[in-house]
């Protein structure tokens, strides 16, 4: 959730109204410890409280391809802040896969296969420039 989020307030930001928002979401599907901030809800689904934020996102027009690395947590089945089991019960590969864009989800690449990603994305983008100006801040 907070990745994302994080990546949506740096594209309001930094952003040019002239491109479209691409995100590319990389992660091994740990849902790991919350910020203080997040709210009971974010705590106890903290997968589906991702696809939440991934959905209003991609409501905006922006497109998020999600890639599913080295996942061997079930990080979605646990409360982010005191580790007990939680309802959500969703498994984490689900998870990426509804964050991503239709037919942006890429499952479990080995690192080869991770080159071939980024280099098919780039292609597909072709030659769109990026929306993002680095400032560092990151």
């Amino acid at each position: 959730t907070y990745a994302l989020r994080k990546a949506k307030q740096a594209m309001a930001a930094q952003g040019r109204a002239d491109a479209q928002d691409i995100y590319i979401f990389l992660t091994d599907g740990a849902a790991n410890i919350a910020p203080t901030y997040a709210t009971t809800t974010e705590k106890q689904y903290p997968c589906g409280s991702g696809v939440t934020e991934a959905t209003s996102i991609k409501g905006g027009g922006a497109r998020i391809f999600s890639i599913a690395y080295n996942v061997t947590d079930a990080g979605c089945l646990r409360d982010v802040q005191t580790w007990s089991n939680v309802p959500e019960g969703m498994d984490p590969l689900v998870a990426v896969q509804q964050i991503g864009s239709p037919n942006d989800y890429y499952y479990q690449p080995t690192p080869t296969q991770l080159t071939s990603i980024f280099r098919d994305i780039a292609g597909e983008l072709g030659t769109t420039r990026t929306k993002m100006r680095d400032d560092d801040d990151f």
